[in-house]
């Protein structure tokens, strides 16, 4: 496979891994991990879709975000795996009434390291991995 159709490939995996993240469903979100994938998220590595899906089913349901992910490098890539980076701004908030509440709001900007792996004839997350590199609160 030429090495534009990975870019590509990859660009897709991280855009529906994070519109899932924001607009979609955590099986939706769940679903781009490999059966064995992992995600350190939060400072907990979380082992598998189904640990995925259960750590943002507990999200609270007044959280709303956006995820703006942008420099995609693939670092190496064989037929089958592909490690990549990024950075990725994430806009985050809690809402009522359609109000964001006060003192709620955050902005990270964030150096994503990830690998996939092809699985079934898709993409899907290996290790997933981020690291901030500032932070803001405001509201």
């Amino acid at each position: 496979m030429p090495a534009s159709d990975t870019f590509r490939d990859i660009h897709r995996l991280l855009a529906d891994f994070y519109a899932a993240l924001d607009t979609g469903t955590s099986a939706e979100a769940a679903a781009l991990f490999a059966a064995d994938g992992t995600w350190l998220r939060l400072g907990t590595e979380l082992a598998g879709p189904k640990a995925v899906q259960g750590a943002l089913d507990q999200r609270p349901a007044d959280r709303i975000s956006a995820h703006f992910f942008a420099n995609l490098r693939v670092l190496d890539e064989t037929e089958n795996t592909c490690s990549f980076d990024y950075r990725l701004t994430v806009h985050a908030a809690r809402v009522q009434g359609g109000e964001t509440l006060a003192g709620t709001q955050t902005m990270v900007v964030m150096r994503g390291r990830d690998t996939a792996v092809r699985e079934g004839g898709a993409w899907r997350f290996a290790s997933k991995a981020s690291r901030i590199l500032f932070r803001a609160e405001t509201g």
